[in-house]
């Protein structure tokens, strides 16, 4: 048997979960190799220390603490940093700035186009009257 194949058995070898022959086998490499029998005085006391780890009980006043911190958070509210509350402001006065040049863009625009507007409404009320020729030859 080789190294790596026995420990891969050595959990069950642990449990006495190997056929007698593979237990047979464990041993006699156990004896023999002085690097695995190191692995296996090492990783034979896991069971004893997962056991006392098993014993542990979590303080009974810790959901308390861990609520009354949450709860001083969530009073104290959320608090950005000053370089961070200067971005968010300076970002929301350019966009203001930018909507409105915008905004007077398109008001100009629909100025613009009113204007045309009554002018090809005035040319069709004078078309309508049937001086258009007079109406277009004075302008």
């Amino acid at each position: 048997m080789n190294c790596k194949s026995m420990r891969m058995l050595l959990l069950d070898y642990l449990d006495d979960n190997l056929s007698t022959d593979l237990q047979n086998d464990v041993s006699e490499h156990l004896e023999t190799c002085p690097g695995c029998s190191a692995y296996f005085s090492r990783f034979g006391k896991l069971p004893d220390i997962m056991a006392v780890d098993k014993q542990f009980q979590a303080d009974p006043f810790m959901y308390t603490r861990i609520a009354s911190k949450l709860d001083n958070k969530i009073q104290q509210g959320i608090r950005l940093k000053p370089a961070f509350r200067t971005l968010i402001i300076a970002f929301t006065m350019l966009t203001g700035i930018y909507s409105g040049i915008w905004l007077g863009k398109s008001y100009n625009n629909k100025k613009a186009i009113a204007a045309d507007y009554q002018e090809e409404v005035y040319y069709l009320n004078e078309f309508q009257r049937g001086d258009m020729i007079t109406v277009l030859l004075s302008d």
